[in-house]
């Protein structure tokens, strides 16, 4: 739906940018020149041969239009489940078209969204990135987004790129079968990468989600963590297992963790009395998953490294049970890292 047009400032320089696009603050501007409505204008940094700016607009938007009709699905489905309510939503996002009276008025087309107030961070990738750094709950709930997203349209897409502040999100990126959602659409590849560093949580057991073959991305078995399926040896005991249920529940909105911080980082049958073979299998993922993010995060902070250095400074020794190589875990991820000879960089 078109607008009337609007007198607007954008300001000529980003305050942020991705691998991709800068980010601008833009404003629409009221009768008296005051500063209104508060948007993001995102620009993208190459110019692409294929496609115009109203094409990559209209790419943006079919992602945008596609992880808020999943987004929706997922909140119902966590409702009626005992997951408890993930007020997790994607902010409204346009398409502008501006014209600059101070430049011969050239026209430029822009996707926009709402401004989010907060710390703006980056949950997941498109690449099989995972944040460790921020509190657990929210990684959990957009991993359990992004999950719930590929077991909702039975392997046909994948929502990811989850980024935002709390469960406030913004700027998705969609995985599909045909590559039909822009260049960002990894199809199958990006998919697999998604489930080789993902690690069920207690919102994907709620929401009975198939576990999903990294390799195949075959469905199988719901995931083993749900305190249902701990066995009890007395009735005592299950009743105390069934008490530390509720107390780690919690509820997360937009404004934050309802209740049990704590419980947000339990991994993991409830009552391990010993180790068994899904146990295990469940701890080497963790350990993968977390050792792809450490060598991640220092690369980003720290920049292009040689293999010998990032080897000492992250040894594989410090995670439990078997971690690949360094090598070879950095060859599995090059949509991820960029090798050149003995020296290996994030993709930036």
């Amino acid at each position: 739906q078109q607008e009337p047009p609007k007198n607007a400032c954008l300001h000529k320089r980003p305050f942020a940018e991705g691998s991709l696009r800068y980010a601008f603050h833009f404003f629409i501007l009221g009768k008296q020149n005051e500063r209104g409505l508060h948007l993001v204008v995102k620009e993208g940094k190459f110019a692409s041969a294929s496609d115009s700016p109203q094409d990559s607009a209209r790419s943006f938007l079919k992602n945008h239009d596609k992880a808020q009709e999943v987004a929706l699905e997922f909140r119902k489905a966590c409702l009626s489940c005992s997951a408890g309510t993930i007020a997790a939503k994607f902010v409204p996002a346009f398409v502008i078209k501006t014209v600059d009276q101070s430049s011969g008025h050239s026209v430029r087309y822009c996707t926009a969204e709402r401004f989010i107030a907060g710390e703006f961070v980056k949950m997941n990738g498109n690449d099989g990135y995972v944040n460790t750094s921020i509190e657990p709950v929210y990684a959990q709930a957009a991993a359990a987004f992004s999950h719930f997203s590929y077991d909702h349209t039975d392997g046909n897409l994948m929502c990811v790129d989850v980024q935002g502040v709390g469960l406030e999100w913004t700027d998705p990126q969609l995985h599909s079968l045909d590559k039909s959602y822009g260049p960002g659409d990894l199809g199958k590849e990006g998919m697999k990468l998604f489930f080789s560093t993902h690690v069920c949580s207690r919102f994907c057991s709620k929401l009975k989600l198939r576990s999903v073959d990294a390799e195949s991305l075959a469905f199988g078995s719901l995931p083993d963590i749900d305190s249902s399926s701990a066995s009890s040896s007395s009735s005592s005991s299950s009743e105390g297992d069934d008490a530390k249920e509720k107390q780690d529940a919690q509820e997360v909105s937009s404004s934050g963790l309802a209740q049990g911080q704590q419980g947000s980082t339990r991994v993991g049958t409830l009552k391990p009395v010993q180790k068994n073979e899904k146990s295990t299998k469940i701890e080497k993922a963790i350990n993968a998953a977390s050792y792809v993010a450490k060598v991640y995060e220092f690369l980003k902070k720290h920049g292009r490294t040689e293999f010998g250095m990032l080897g000492s400074r992250i040894p594989r020794a410090q995670f439990e049970g078997k971690t690949p190589k360094l090598s070879a875990m950095l060859r599995a991820h090059r949509l991820k890292f960029d090798i050149i000879g003995t020296t290996v960089d994030i993709k930036r």
